[in-house]
């Protein structure tokens, strides 16, 4: 019988390294990557993993969510005590939904950002907190542009 093999990649250190945010996972916990659709920009390759958030003084450990998010970023605030993460779905058209979350380390509280219409946060944004931590910095994308993207992708390869 195979080994069940796991693999976590680090998904951001907290400033004073007392937190480390890490995403788990197995092969087996990963739709099939769409090869025919590498190169078009509405595209993202799934990446589930069991998000943790690892205190290093002590090596606890505590789940953020109830199971597996598709992950595209994270970022700790300066004082590491909240972890921004952004996360990204599919439709059945083939277009990218992000959604994005902020859990609160002290809270064990995982709390879905309200998203504004017509101006989603772009799947590959980066996410950078400002100094105080009281606000996140995003980048964002009109669905719009997305599908248009696609259409034009579909439109060279077919």
């Amino acid at each position: 019988m195979a080994a069940k093999v796991t693999t976590a990649a680090v998904l951001d250190l907290s400033d004073d390294g007392r937190r480390l945010a890490i995403g788990a996972r197995r092969l087996a916990n990963n739709a099939t990557t769409d090869h025919r659709r590498y190169g078009d920009p509405a595209y993202f390759v799934p990446s589930m993993m069991d998000v943790q958030v690892i205190d290093t003084t002590t090596g606890a450990a505590d789940r953020v969510g109830t199971g597996l998010m598709n992950v595209r970023t994270a970022a700790f605030t300066r004082d590491g005590a909240r972890l921004a993460l952004l996360t990204a779905a599919e439709t059945s058209a083939g277009l990218p939904v992000t959604t994005l979350w902020v859990y609160d380390v002290a809270g064990k509280r995982l709390t879905q950002v309200p998203r504004a219409a017509g101006a989603e946060v772009a799947a590959n944004s980066d996410l950078a907190w400002t100094p105080d931590g009281t606000k996140l910095l995003v980048a964002l994308r009109n669905p719009a542009d997305d599908q248009a993207a696609h259409a034009a992708f579909q439109a060279l390869v077919s």
